[in-house]
């Protein structure tokens, strides 16, 4: 999936003190935007649907500064190029209807820009109005009920990539780096060139399918993707002794019951022929997917064996 930007809607809450503010704020978003763009990020920002009618200061809407003569024109050209209307959630079908379970906030309040750019694996950006947006990294509290639960509110809490100037994106820069150059455009661009992007893995056949399955716009294809290239690194790295979880995150065994009630489902045959028992596994969300791994201490390598909805869902 492209590398993309996505407005941070809760920076428009605060509003410039006056015009001139206001103006300063635009200037520094726009080259903010336009140094993303030279690094490979995609030059289209998603914007909420009322984004249009938004106002920067008292008196002055966005579209007075879009029509401001005292406003270089090269900055009105490349934001109107930029901002072509697309909503936050246009053209991403997969990713809207599963977000309808899902709930962002951030320090307690609703925040819809950031859940798109922690879906999309996106770079969220900031009309930078005061300090509040003056960092990197925004923390993110995402929170689900568990299908197979007992209704219960889970959450969890994740950092997303940021920037309101243009030393926040160079702070970035290897991370655009690698997103632009090592990344998989879907499923079966992961899948086909799988020995490129995962060379450190090994795959059971039973996997492609489930590779395959992850369209562009899968809110899950980020996620798996992530998971995967972590692995990767991990096994790219084990030379020798037992395997060390601790080095992963949140990578656990199945327990003992699961085991015994879904071991069919997690038995897959290996390429070497074998079956094996895959109890090893990370979590992954939004949707509560599994990855199953089996850590072959006797090569020094990662099997993947399922990537998929957690067994008996």
């Amino acid at each position: 999936m492209d590398l993309q930007l996505i407005l941070n809607d809760l920076s428009l809450a605060e509003g410039a003190e006056d015009r001139f503010q206001a103006c300063a704020s635009m200037s520094q978003f726009v080259q903010t935007m336009v140094r993303a763009a030279r690094l490979g990020v995609k030059s289209v920002l998603r914007v909420p649907m009322d984004f249009e009618s938004k106002t920067l200061c008292p008196g002055y809407p966005l579209v007075a500064w879009r029509n401001d003569p005292q406003v270089e024109r090269e900055q009105k050209q490349y934001f109107n190029s930029v901002v072509s209307k697309v909503s936050y959630l246009e053209g991403l079908p997969d990713i809207e209807q599963q977000l309808l379970s899902i709930e962002y906030e951030h320090q307690g309040v609703p925040a819809k820009g950031l859940g798109v750019a922690s879906a999309l694996g996106g770079l969220a950006v900031s009309i930078r109005f005061g300090d509040s947006w003056d960092v990197p990294n925004i923390g993110l509290t995402r929170n689900w009920i568990e299908i197979d639960g007992n209704g219960e509110i889970l959450s969890s809490t994740e950092s997303v990539y940021h920037a309101s100037n243009i030393q926040h994106v160079e702070t970035h820069r290897h991370w655009i780096r690698d997103r632009v150059q090592s990344g998989a455009k879907d499923g079966p661009d992961i899948w086909e060139r799988r020995l490129e992007l995962l060379g450190g893995l090994e795959f059971c056949p039973c996997v492609e399918p489930a590779l395959r399955s992850l369209g562009a716009t899968h809110v899950m294809l980020d996620p798996v993707y992530k998971r995967l290239k972590e692995l990767d690194d991990y096994a790219r790295n084990w030379t020798v002794g037992p395997f060390d979880s601790t080095q992963l995150s949140n990578a656990t065994p199945e327990s003992q019951s699961r085991l015994d009630e879904h071991r069919d489902a997690l038995t897959f045959q290996c390429l070497d022929g074998q079956s094996r028992l895959f109890s090893w596994h990370v979590s992954m969300t939004p949707g509560e997917w599994r990855l199953h791994f089996y850590p072959d201490g006797i090569r020094g390598q990662i099997i993947i064996g399922r990537i998929g909805r957690k067994p008996g869902i």
